[in-house]
């Protein structure tokens, strides 16, 4: 996308295993919670990559209680301005880890089916979110860590009913 000339935005929500500034060799911190805990203005925390057009929002320190900061009214704020700024928003959504169970066999040690449906509840906010945010005729894409109804088609469903991706 940013190779194309999109000016693309990539949100590290994950803020409890967050990996993206690991993998950009970027620094996690400061980053979203910043935004949120300290009111850092975003346009000093977005980090430019090695690639034009493309921009990171690391998670940054982690907060006593990740999901509650995810849930804050002002996450709305966020996503406007960084619809004015950008022409793609993508997330990097929490999610249980269990796609990767090959990789990280200890995440069956971590997570529970109760987990299940409070990410779900996470991630379908996250897309309602994202979709207010988008211009018309944005393009919303939705990906998953694996493939199980509870993270993957069940969001997409309650997200579409939901009324908010018209």
């Amino acid at each position: 996308l940013a190779q194309a000339g999109e000016r693309t935005v990539v949100l590290d929500c994950d803020l409890r295993r967050a990996q993206l500034h690991h993998r950009l060799a970027l620094e996690r911190e400061p980053g979203l919670t910043d935004h949120f805990t300290r009111h850092v203005p975003i346009a000093d925390l977005l980090k430019a990559t090695e690639f034009k057009n493309l921009f990171v929002l690391t998670a940054g320190p982690l907060p006593p209680n990740p999901p509650a900061l995810l849930a804050r009214r002002s996450v709305q704020d966020l996503f406007a301005e960084l619809r004015s700024r950008f022409d793609w928003i993508l997330l990097d959504a929490p999610c249980s880890g269990l796609g990767t169970l090959r990789r990280d066999p200890d995440v069956r040690w971590r997570r529970s089916e109760s987990d299940l449906p409070r990410l779900a509840a996470s991630q379908r906010q996250m897309l309602e979110e994202t979709a207010r945010a988008l211009a018309a005729g944005g393009r919303l894409v939705y990906s998953t860590c694996w493939s199980e109804p509870e993270e993957d088609e069940d969001v997409v469903a309650a997200f579409v009913a939901s009324g908010a991706f018209k």
